[in-house]
């Protein structure tokens, strides 16, 4: 995932590029560029942190090498480079410079041939390395016009519709905002009921993943579902940015993303993209034909729509929590056409 994907910008083919250095990065030195043991740290790794120099790690990596594999991994996509042409040919004359060097190198001194030897030794490791990169760039100027990371969508074996919606990560901890992690996964599960043929896990089984740190893949086979939907959130000012992706369990397998973007004044309007992301996209993945599902209906009033969101993280036992009945009344008097809040006050 790219710096732009995680603050839920527009997306174009630099981001497939930064995609591409973490490739390069893992295959010269066998590790991942931006790490972590959960979500949170590894998206602040991806927006904030410079990965260990990838000669660091192993010694043996050209300084040229080196210099792609950063500049494949700026933050800034504007300090990228600008296509994968672009990668191809500092890679073909990292090559050429390569082969020439051990060349030069079989008409050194016999007191030098020890020194040689390991040397072509590594430069032999370094064109299958290159090799394989070369390969990857095929791949990549091949399916560019289909988007490959961006766009890439594969359906799931229909077996299995079963789905869980974890807890979103709140991103930059915002107290103004951490109600959204249960709201927002609950109107995604919300949205999803709407599929007569989905099976979806109820919200009180995925609140204990709320701190982000289970593997969406782990946290569906300890669920039992086929499916995992996941995602995080970040507040910029009045702007509040949500990116999602779709995890089929079995193969740890990506096979949908989604971005979505409103004000935090207008949660309705995210809802709407949310009940749009879900029918148009979400529902096609998982392998359903959109004529199975529902439309549901819609909140109309803002101060009653978030009122009810609020709700959501809040315990709805009477001797519990006074203040979360009283906020649903309200929800319920401001909206009470919007049938999930009629229903949670049902219920």
């Amino acid at each position: 995932m790219s710096p732009e994907q995680a603050q839920a910008k527009e997306l174009d083919a630099r981001t497939d590029l930064f995609s591409f250095g973490t490739v390069l990065y893992e295959m010269t030195t066998g590790q991942m560029p931006f790490r972590g043991n959960n979500t949170t740290i590894i998206f602040d790794a991806i927006l904030n942190r410079t990965p260990v120099a990838a000669a660091q790690l192993n010694p043996k990596v050209p300084i040229q090498l080196e210099r792609v594999i950063n500049k494949c991994l700026e933050k800034d996509r504007n300090l990228r480079y600008k296509n994968a042409s672009e990668i191809k040919a500092d890679l073909v004359r990292l090559q050429k410079r390569t082969e020439s060097t051990v060349r030069s190198g079989l008409h050194q001194r016999a007191w030098l041939y020890g020194a040689n030897f390991s040397f072509r030794k590594w430069t032999s490791q370094l064109k299958w390395i290159l090799v394989g990169i070369a390969t990857l760039l095929v791949i990549m100027l091949l399916v560019a016009g289909a988007g490959w990371l961006k766009h890439r969508v594969k359906t799931v074996q229909t077996g299995n519709l079963t789905i869980a919606v974890l807890p979103l990560v709140n991103i930059n901890n915002d107290s103004e905002t951490e109600f959204l992690q249960f709201a927002l996964a609950d109107e995604i599960a919300n949205a999803l009921t709407y599929t007569h043929s989905l099976e979806i896990r109820p919200s009180r089984s995925t609140q204990k993943y709320v701190n982000g740190e289970a593997n969406p893949a782990k946290a569906g086979r300890e669920l039992g579902v086929g499916t995992v939907v996941a995602g995080h959130f970040v507040r910029q000012d009045k702007n509040l940015m949500v990116t999602l992706e779709a995890v089929e369990v079995k193969d740890n397998r990506l096979i949908w993303t989604g971005t979505l973007t409103s004000t935090t004044d207008n949660l309705i309007a995210l809802q709407n993209q949310i009940a749009k992301k879900v029918r148009q996209e979400l529902v096609p993945a998982l392998g359903i034909s959109g004529g199975t599902v529902e439309p549901g209906s819609a909140p109309v009033n803002r101060e009653g729509y978030n009122a009810y969101l609020r709700t959501l993280a809040m315990s709805h036992d009477a001797a519990a929590n006074k203040d979360a009945i009283a906020m649903l009344e309200r929800a319920v008097k401001l909206d009470p056409n919007y049938a999930p809040v009629s229903f949670f006050f049902i219920e």
